[in-house]
């Protein structure tokens, strides 16, 4: 295993977190949905359940680089016994392969402070070693001091009793001024996050599991600050050519061209999003993703 995921698997978040969202449904999730905030307020489970006949989940988490997204999959697999999903949809764009070490924003640590085994790793990084304590405390005295840690700590509940199976729809009214002093937008990756991306395709692709990398919808005015969009759409073609996985745009559909399905300019709001959903679902039932349980649908 290369270095690079040898670290990932060492720090990967042996925690009581993502079982947690499981652990509230009785079912085995047999499709799981990977990304960032776009993969986490873009995707309804129970839309893709309703069409596909699966058992979905929402694995996405605002923030969520491609480290923090590859341990939160081999959490789940931990969780399942080993078992992988029939199905991964995997939500893409121009910022997901950048280059990102760790694990990601801190205010999704909240959600590790009482687990010892996530806090005492993450208290030794370098985000916390200029500290000159014991890690453990460290961890805690970041926490405290830091006052978007207590508005996180209010939402740790509605993870503990997760009824959205991941889902966390956006209601925001759409703003057009967060996005307005932005000029241009890069498409940008880094060798070791390609790496770390493509090592875990392989990966499901040599467990039978099918792969649909999806471009969920940008609002138009966002899509038209992308620079290079043509050397995105090239990239991500290769990688899914390579592996022989599926690659599904949304980034310029009808729903990109109308604000009220939007938050802001990258994130769709609850109408949207469940719009998108459907649309995607009813996508791919057609080129035969559905859990057909008289027959495995491989």
């Amino acid at each position: 295993m290369p270095e690079c995921l040898n670290k990932i698997f060492i720090m990967k978040l042996e925690t009581n977190f993502f079982p947690i969202k499981a652990l509230n449904h009785t079912e085995d999730f047999d499709l799981i949905i990977l990304g960032s905030s776009r993969a986490n307020h873009h995707f309804n489970p129970f839309i893709i359940d309703s069409i596909l006949g699966t058992k979905a989940l929402n694995l996405g988490h605002d923030n969520c680089n491609i480290d923090y997204q590859s341990a939160r999959l081999q959490e789940f697999i931990a969780m399942e016994n080993g078992n992988y999903p029939k199905f991964v949809i995997w939500q893409v764009d121009m910022l997901s392969l950048l280059q990102t070490v760790g694990f990601g924003s801190r205010f999704t640590y909240p959600y590790y402070l009482f687990n010892t085994n996530f806090s005492d790793k993450l208290s030794s990084s370098k985000e916390f070693s200029s500290i000159p304590i014991t890690p453990r405390f460290s961890f805690f005295i970041e926490f405290f001091r830091s006052k978007y840690y207590w508005k996180r700590l209010k939402e740790i509940p509605n993870v503990l009793y997760d009824v959205n199976k991941g889902y966390y729809p956006n209601n925001h009214v759409f703003d057009r001024k967060a996005f307005s002093f932005v000029d241009s937008i890069y498409f940008l990756y880094d060798d070791r996050t390609l790496r770390i991306f493509t090592y875990q395709l392989e990966d499901l692709v040599s467990h039978n599991v099918k792969v649909a990398l999806v471009f969920s919808p940008l609002y138009h005015e966002a899509i038209a600050k992308i620079a290079n969009k043509n050397e995105m759409y090239s990239s991500y073609q290769q990688i899914a050519d390579t592996y022989n996985i599926l690659i599904i745009d949304y980034f310029d559909s009808w729903i990109s061209q109308d604000s009220s399905y939007f938050a802001n300019a990258t994130h769709l709001n609850k109408k949207g999003a469940e719009l998108f959903t459907e649309e995607l679902s009813n996508k791919l039932k057609a080129i035969g993703w559905h859990n057909n349980k008289e027959k495995n649908a491989f």
